[in-house]
C-alpha cells in the first residue's frame, strides 16, 4: 500500500495513458447516430450511460461535447436534456479537477505546455480567481485541460464548478436544444441556436484578446 501511495502520480498518468490507447480507436470517428444507438432505451439508463460518456470525456478529451449534447436533446425533452448535459458536466469537470489535483501543478504545466491556446491564456491568467475560471470556460480551451490546471491550482472546488457551470452552459444549452429539433435542419428552431453559440463564441474571442491586451 505505501509503494502504492508513493507512485500514486505515475499510476494515475499510466492509467490515463492506457485507457486513451484503448479507446480513442472507438471513439475517434464516433456520430451522433452511434451515440443513440448504443444508448439504452429506458430513459434512466440512458441518462446514466450519458452521464457516463461526460465521466469519459474527462479521460478520452477526443469525444467532441457538441456530438454529445446534440444527442441529448434528440433523446430527451428540452428540460431533461438540459439538466442531463448539466449533471454531466459537473460530474466531467469534477473528475477532471481532482485529476489536475492528483497530478500536481508541475505535470498539468507541462501538459498546459502542448495546447498552444492552453498555453498562451494561462501564461497571462496564472491566478485561480472566479472571474478567470469563468473566462477560461468561455473561451474555446479545452474543457479537460483547464478542469486539470484549476485543480492542481489549488482553487476551491465551490467556485469552480459555479464558475464552470456559469461559462460552459451557454455554449452547451444551445446544441441541446438544437438535438430536440433535429427534424427540421432548416428550420430557425434548429439554427437558431448554432446562431447564438456563435455569438458566444465570438463574445468570448473578444473578451479573451480583450483581456490578453490589459495584461500584457
Amino acid at each position: 500500500m505505501r509503494w502504492l501511495y508513493s507512485h500514486r502520480k505515475q499510476l494515475t498518468i499510466g492509467f490515463i495513458i492506457i485507457i486513451t490507447l484503448i479507446l480513442i480507436p472507438v471513439v475517434h470517428n464516433l456520430s451522433v447516430d452511434d451515440i443513440i444507438h448504443y444508448t439504452p432505451s429506458s430513459p434512466f439508463f440512458a441518462a446514466l450511460a450519458l452521464i457516463g460518456l461526460y465521466c469519459l470525456r474527462s479521460i478520452i478529451m477526443a469525444i467532441p461535447n457538441m456530438l454529445v449534447c446534440i444527442a441529448i436533446g434528440i433523446i430527451f425533452p428540452p428540460v431533461w436534456g438540459i439538466l442531463i448535459s448539466i449533471t454531466g458536466m459537473i460530474c466531467e469537470t469534477t473528475i477532471s479537477y481532482y485529476l489536475g489535483k492528483k497530478l500536481g501543478a508541475e505535470e498539468v504545466t507541462r501538459m498546459l505546455q502542448k495546447n498552444e491556446k492552453a498555453k498562451k491564456f494561462f501564461s497571462s491568467n496564472q491566478n485561480n480567481t472566479t472571474t478567470t475560471c469563468f473566462i477560461a470556460r468561455i473561451t474555446p480551451l479545452p474543457i479537460g485541460l483547464t478542469s486539470m490546471f484549476f485543480g492542481a491550482a489549488g482553487m476551491p472546488w465551490s467556485k469552480y464548478i459555479i464558475a464552470s457551470i456559469l461559462g460552459l452552459s451557454p455554449k452547451m444549452i444551445p446544441y441541446v436544444l438544437a438535438g430536440t429539433s433535429i427534424e427540421g435542419p432548416l428550420s430557425t428552431r434548429f439554427l437558431l441556436p448554432f446562431v447564438i453559440s456563435f455569438a458566444i463564441t465570438l463574445a468570448a474571442f473578444i473578451i479573451y484578446q480583450t483581456v490578453t491586451k490589459t495584461k500584457s
